[in-house]
């Protein structure tokens, strides 16, 4: 087994090369993302090449002449891969080992090599549509969930390795008429012939197009009690090619992922205020009166003190009579708010502490009136503002 692992890990380093290249030659860390087709034909190619290789460095080593050890390794590999699934709480993984394993096991009966490897090929017909290229750029699309290279590796080894077991049992016999051809150096050069037309038509292609777009989120970011602010790039393709077109324009190639910029004053977007008056029921009643210059998509408004907060019967939940203690208050409010006033009535459960009021604004466009241009790109705003005041301790 260690052996075949060995040849698969050989057979399957094309596919992450020809990655590897195409990240190096265009300076995009996706750069298959507008090109899937070509981009899979030049993985497949490299990863026919080598393949010769790994065939050419494994074919003298064969630990048993017969099929059955081969098939053996790899059921117990798809079995084990099923068990750690399902026991860990991943179905999903173990559900894929499932159907290559049933093949492997319908394919047994029979005697010769060609029904079984058709069994077996029939157990891994699910999986090219799970790791594809399309499928891969979905998840970072729609999940936001990206695979690093090495990961990647792992895990597509695993997958194939109990094919190549399959695979390696059931077909490869170097003595054999039929696999000359395959080793012989002519299908090598046929294999980088085919790679090279594949690059250069891939070359040729953008990475980036207007219905496949790299996708950069803008986050702004004011803190009013610190006197702090500042602007935030982040995406999972490398930030090349940006220009400020607002408030000033500038042109910014970042050579990571991120990138950021302090402001010098926090925008003038809200304005608010806190006012204490007596109230008989409670121990302490604040009014919030709060302005924004344009809508907000959340407003939060959270209290603390020393000790946390009384609840009457019925407002918390859980609470069993009488009062029930939290450790702070917090209110939500819906989007489209530009002005709030509310008057809260709180019990806090040490009077003599200071009571300290929070406020976060949080919201998905441009505030700071900051606009950024690249080329088949799409900015994606959004932003918070926060804000905090303490109140003093209530006299004795």
């Amino acid at each position: 087994t260690a052996t075949v692992a060995a040849a698969a890990a050989v057979a399957l380093s094309g596919r992450f090369l020809a990655e590897f290249v195409a990240e190096k030659w265009t300076g995009f860390r996706f750069p298959w993302y507008a090109r899937q087709e070509i981009s899979l034909a030049t993985a497949v190619t490299l990863a026919a090449a080598t393949t010769w290789l790994s065939l050419r460095l494994f074919r003298r080593i064969r630990p048993a002449e017969e099929p059955e050890p081969f098939l053996a390794a790899a059921g117990f590999l798809l079995a084990a891969g099923a068990a750690a699934g399902f026991g860990s709480g991943f179905p999903e993984a173990g559900f894929l080992c499932v159907p290559p394993l049933a093949g492997i096991v319908a394919g047994l009966p029979a005697k010769r090599a060609g029904p079984r490897l058709f069994a077996a090929l029939l157990g891994w017909a699910h999986l090219p549509g799970l790791v594809s290229p399309r499928a891969y750029r979905a998840a970072l699309r729609f999940a936001g969930l990206e695979v690093p290279v090495g990961v990647g590796f792992l895990v597509l080894l695993l997958l194939l390795l109990p094919l190549a077991l399959v695979l390696f049992g059931l077909l490869f016999r170097p003595d054999r008429r039929e696999w000359r051809w395959a080793l012989h150096p002519n299908a090598l050069a046929a294999c980088l012939v085919g790679y090279a037309a594949c690059f250069g038509g891939w070359r040729e292609r953008p990475s980036y197009d207007g219905e496949h777009r790299r996708t950069i989120r803008v986050e702004e970011w004011a803190d009013l009690e610190r006197g702090e602010a500042g602007i935030d790039l982040a995406s999972q393709e490398n930030l090349r090619g940006i220009r400020i077109l607002r408030p000033a324009p500038e042109a910014i190639d970042p050579a990571g992922r991120t990138w950021s910029r302090r402001l010098a004053d926090p925008p003038d977007l809200l304005s608010w205020k806190i006012a204490e008056s007596p109230d008989p029921d409670a121990i302490r009643a604040v009014t919030l009166t709060l302005e924004l210059e344009r809508p907000a998509d959340r407003v939060r408004v959270r209290f603390r003190s020393r000790g946390g907060f009384l609840l009457p019967t019925g407002e918390a939940e859980g609470s069993g009579g009488g009062w029930s203690e939290v450790d702070r208050l917090e209110w939500r409010y819906a989007h489209e708010l530009t002005r709030l006033e509310e008057r809260y009535r709180l019990w806090p459960a040490a009077p003599e502490s200071p009571l300290t009021v929070e406020l976060e604004v949080e919201f998905e466009a441009d505030w700071f009136g900051w606009e950024f241009e690249a080329q088949e790109s799409v900015f994606v705003h959004r932003g918070r503002v926060r804000a905090a005041q303490t109140l003093p301790a209530l006299a004795r």
